[in-house]
């Protein structure tokens, strides 16, 4: 029992860590889309570049959605965003949040596209762990850690 309950202490201390890390990527999302929207700003000439700002706005405003989720504040939150209470889709939705962020405008600054490439990677990596955690573990950190306590 006491093996048990080390091993649910340290799958709580990975998955702490890994919402650490996403929550530092989401952060840098936020960023990036600020500042290519900055960029696009200045120069909005057809529908497609529109678009493209729009899709950033939305970029934006799911990674602070996604770091309300990860984080698990307030506790409200999960009752009106039901994905975000599985591994799958909070996995699911920091991919594609990553994936759009990378995709689309080139920045003019080499260190910021590097900024760009590096927290898009980082974000598709953590995604992608919960994902896995969710197949394969198939239930939330709330389940682990009302077991957790009960040991």
């Amino acid at each position: 029992m006491a093996d048990d309950h080390s091993k649910t202490h340290r799958f709580l201390l990975v998955v702490r860590f890994l919402q650490a890390v996403g929550v530092v990527a989401l952060l840098l999302i936020i960023v990036v889309n600020c500042l290519i929207m900055d960029d696009t700003v200045k120069g909005v000439d057809s529908v497609d570049e529109a678009m493209l700002f729009i899709v950033r706005i939305f970029n934006v405003i799911l990674a602070v959605l996604l770091i309300f989720g990860t984080i698990e504040w307030p506790p409200v939150f999960l009752k009106f965003f039901g994905v975000f209470k599985s591994w799958i889709g909070l996995g699911i939705v920091m991919i594609y949040v990553s994936v759009t962020t990378y995709a689309g405008a080139k920045l003019a600054d080499e260190h910021k596209e590097r900024t760009k490439e590096a927290a898009s990677w980082l974000l598709i990596g953590v995604g992608g762990v919960f994902i896995l955690f969710g197949i394969f573990g198939g239930k939330s950190e709330a389940h682990y850690q009302a077991s957790h306590q009960q040991a």
